[in-house]
Parts: C-alpha cells; sequence; structure tokens
C-alpha cells in the first residue's frame, strides 16, 4: 500500500497586531502555505461601526488587484500570486480601526484565512518653542475619519496648573473625511517644559476615549549654572558643570581667576593633582543657541 502525503494548507501573518501612526501607511502581510492551486486573494475589513465583514479588496489571478467599493488608490496590492503572498498596504490610514482578514481561495478545499487587527495612533505635531515668545501654539493633535470626531486637550496631568487655551477646526477633504486639529495654545515659559498634557479624541468606531500623553518642549537659555565636587577619585577629585537649559548646552568653558582657560571643554573638569597651585576661584561659562551664563566655586 502507498503512503499517502498530506499538506497541512494554512495562512500566515507576519504582522498580525500592527500599530500605525494615523496618516502613514499600513503594511498588512499574509501568505498562503502548503499549496500552489490559488484561484483568488480577498480582503475583509470590520469595525466597531460597521462590524460585519466587508470585502474591499480582491486579487484574481486572471484580472489582477481590483478596489470593491471604492478605497481607490489607498489600497496597492504589494504581494506576489505566484509565491502565493496577498499584502496589501493601506495608505493615509484614518482613524478607523479595525480587524482586516485575508482570504486565500484554493481550488477544492475551499477557503483559508488569517486576521490582523489594526491599531492606529492619533498623531501629535509640534514644534519646540521659545520660552521668551509671545503666546503661541505649543501642540497640535491630529484626527481624521468619515465623522468628524472631538478633538480637545486636557491638563489634567502636569505637575501644576497651567494657563492655556485650546481652539479646534475641521477640515473636509476630498475623499469624504474630515480631519479634526486640536491646538493647544499659551505663553510658553520654562515651568511649562516637560509637563505633560493629552491629547482626548472621542468617535463612533473607538470602543473607548483615546488618550494621547504629550510633553511640552519649551527651550531656553541657560539658568541657575552650579559647580559640584564630583569625587572620581580620593586624591584626584574633579569639579562638575551642572545647568538647567533645553537644550543641553553645547559649549563649556572652564576658567581658574586670573589664569588663562582651561583646556577642559565637558561638563567635568578632572584635576590631575590636588595642591597650593591648583587654589583659586574657578568658573564655568555654558551656552546653548539661546544665550551664556556662568557659575562660580
Amino acid at each position: 500500500m502507498e503512503k499517502s502525503t498530506y499538506k497541512c494548507i494554512r495562512v500566515i501573518s507576519y504582522n498580525g497586531c500592527p500599530t500605525v501612526t494615523q496618516g502613514q501607511h499600513a503594511d498588512l502581510t499574509c501568505e498562503l502555505i502548503e499549496t500552489d492551486e490559488l484561484i483568488q486573494i480577498s480582503w475583509q475589513k470590520s469595525t466597531r461601526g460597521y462590524r460585519a465583514n466587508h470585502n474591499f479588496f480582491l486579487i484574481t489571478l486572471t484580472y489582477g488587484p481590483s478596489h470593491v467599493k471604492g478605497r481607490g488608490d489607498r489600497v496597492d496590492f504589494i504581494g506576489n500570486t505566484t509565491a502565493l503572498v496577498g499584502s496589501v498596504r493601506l495608505g493615509d490610514v484614518s482613524l478607523t480601526e479595525g480587524v482586516y482578514t485575508c482570504i486565500f481561495t484554493v481550488f477544492a478545499s475551499g477557503p483559508y484565512k488569517t486576521k490582523i487587527h489594526l491599531t492606529v495612533q492619533i498623531a501629535v505635531e509640534t514644534l519646540p518653542v521659545d520660552a521668551e515668545g509671545q503666546e503661541s501654539i505649543l501642540a497640535t493633535c491630529t484626527a481624521a475619519t468619515a465623522k468628524p470626531p472631538a478633538v480637545q486637550w486636557s491638563t489634567a496631568s502636569a505637575r501644576q496648573p497651567l494657563s492655556l487655551i485650546t481652539s479646534t477646526n475641521t477640515t473636509l477633504n476630498p475623499d469624504d473625511t474630515a480631519t479634526v486639529r486640536g491646538h493647544l495654545k499659551g505663553e510658553p515659559s520654562r515651568v511649562m517644559h516637560q509637563q505633560e498634557v493629552q491629547c482626548l479624541v472621542n468617535h463612533t468606531t473607538l470602543s473607548q476615549q483615546k488618550a494621547v500623553p504629550y510633553e511640552l518642549d519649551v527651550h531656553y537659555l541657560p539658568n541657575s549654572v552650579k559647580i559640584i565636587i564630583h569625587e572620581s577619585a580620593p586624591q584626584a577629585p574633579a569639579f562638575q558643570c551642572l545647568v538647567d537649559a533645553n537644550p543641553p548646552p553645547t559649549e563649556f568653558t572652564w576658567k581658574r581667576l586670573n589664569r588663562s582657560n582651561l583646556s577642559e571643554t565637558g561638563a567635568l573638569l578632572e584635576l590631575v593633582k590636588v595642591g597650593p597651585d591648583f587654589s583659586g576661584l574657578y568658573s564655568c561659562e555654558v551656552s546653548n543657541p539661546y544665550g551664556a551664563a556662568s557659575g562660580f566655586l
């Protein structure tokens, strides 16, 4: 009796739970294993707002890829039917998250499928602001989907109260989606730097409110320069220059009163030995693109 050989036909995905930022593209991968009798590949989608699976993309061996119910150029086939790879790329992903199903229809044995859970992150756009500047936009949170989402900012997680205001504007896009931008405004100051705020987004397609944390980035000149003794070795102590500045200092200049500049250009001044010749008043001058300041010991 001849021994029978059975093939285990299955579909695999290399990124079963991808996460992308809204507005970017998302690659959904799937591959059919152990067969060469492919008829077609189809893609389905299910979201919270529309739970029933519905086809949106189809690839046949005869006609190639085609769009169903009009996603247009927002879906591209990046697979290879000969290699049994059915991967697609979703362009300009919106706020709507969902479960995407890749289905291979195989001659005689039927369909084989795998599910891919796509998570979409909210985009927070920002540029560093100058602490000496006037009222400006500190951060912008952007969300886009078929129906305008509700976008707002919260300062409840900040270390201390912040005097900030918010505003929103909505843009209707050619593809019938709406983009909502929530702006966080205020007069920047040093105390705002690294304070945490949150962008809050609500929409019918989300199972719960999305909260996106963000740390404010405020630039300012060096402040509160201090020199401390950093004992790297018992016989050879070192001086360390500490400073509050954003961005961090790019230059350190060490001096000893009535003497020429010292050669060290970093935050740590190491003394080769300690003796009468090393006594005196030391200074550390630091600078960044916004200004300079000095500390003494």
